[in-house]
Order: C-alpha cells, then structure tokens, then sequence
C-alpha cells in the first residue's frame, strides 16, 4: 500500500512559511549570482536591514572587510559545487558595528538536479565568541600567575591547577585535578574546612 500525503500542499507550504517567518535564525535565500530574494524577520534584527532594503541587494552589503578575498573564494568554490558550506565570519550591521556570524549556505536544486538557489542559515555568535574569549583570557592569566590559584567544586573536588600552585604546594595539575582538597590538609587540621567543603 502506497503512502500518500493528506495534507493539502496549501496549507503544508502556508506551514513552512509561518516556520521560517518566525524562525529564531535568519535566513537568507538568494539567487545563483549572490542577489537576495528573501530574508526573514530574524535577519532583520540582526543586522538592522529591512526585507525591503536587503531584497536585490548582494550579500556582500554585510561585508566588514575582515575576511579575505581567498575566504569568500572558498566558500562561493564549495556552494557552486554543490556542497555545503559552514564557518563564522564577522560581518557589518546597517549601523556599522561588527557582529560574528556562524553561517550556513546550502545549495536548492530543481526537479532536475540544477543549482537553482542557496539557502542561508545565520546565527548571531557576537556574545558567545566574547564570553569564550574573555574565558580564555582569565584563563591564561591564572595560568601564568605566579601565586597559586586553585579551583574546587562545593564538594571539595580539585577542578583546577595554575603553574604557581604546582611551585608552591609541589602537586603537578595531573596529580591534583580530580582530587580532594583534603590532600592538601593535615588530618588534624581537616575539621577545620569540614564545614565549607564536602565530606572528607
């Protein structure tokens, strides 16, 4: 028995319109030459250009001028050829500030199997990227720092070991993490941290 679809292809379009309408992720339809024929409201916040502004115009209006010539060559190489392309990039809003966007471009075929489209799906990374680098940044401070700087979960388990820990206490980072802070303490001095930290 052959399966077939009862619902009307109408409404099942008038579906996957309201779904990309009110998607969270802008997305970016545009012809085989690069011109946008479609965006979503999502793009519209992103990057403050209206639908009315972004249709006709050439994605390159987002360009910030931070990647390549060799970048954008790569990319055009990889969705040309039928393939999917996925990276980050910094681009430009209407207003002139950067963002980070990680970005998906994939190819839409005809019945015949001929490019006929690309579909973009964009996310704005900007905080998250920040957020990871000021870590990172924190991160190689206490590494580098000469006093020692230990980390521990509320149960007392050692979570991290700087450089000036090891100096100090003798314990490389592989000894220590995932240990109890109890090994640091003199059996009689451990009811002194009982009540901070874990059972020891």
């Amino acid at each position: 028995m052959r399966w077939e679809s009862c619902i009307d292809p109408c409404v099942e379009r008038a579906g996957l319109v309201a779904a990309v309408e009110q998607s969270a992720v802008a997305i970016v339809i545009t012809g085989t030459s690069g011109e946008i024929q479609y965006v979503n409201p999502a793009f519209t916040l992103m990057t403050g250009y209206s639908r009315e502004e972004a249709v006709g115009q050439n994605p390159r209006v987002l360009k910030s001028g931070r990647q390549s010539a060799g970048f954008y060559k790569e990319l055009w190489d990889t969705i040309v050829s039928g393939r999917v392309w996925h990276g980050e990039l910094i681009n430009r809003r209407k207003d002139g500030t950067f963002y980070t966007e990680d970005m998906k471009i994939a190819p839409v075929r005809d019945s015949a199997g001929e490019i006929v489209s690309y579909i973009a799906i964009k996310q704005d990374v900007t905080e998250r990227r920040a957020a990871e680098e000021a870590q990172r940044f924190l991160a190689s401070i206490v590494e580098c720092s000469e006093d020692a700087i230990v980390a521990n979960s509320p149960d007392g388990t050692i979570l991290s070991w700087n450089r000036g820990a090891q100096a100090l206490l003798g314990y490389s980072a592989e000894e220590a993490i995932g240990k109890h802070l109890s090994m640091l303490i003199q059996p009689e001095e451990l009811h002194h941290i009982a009540p901070f930290i874990g059972q020891v």
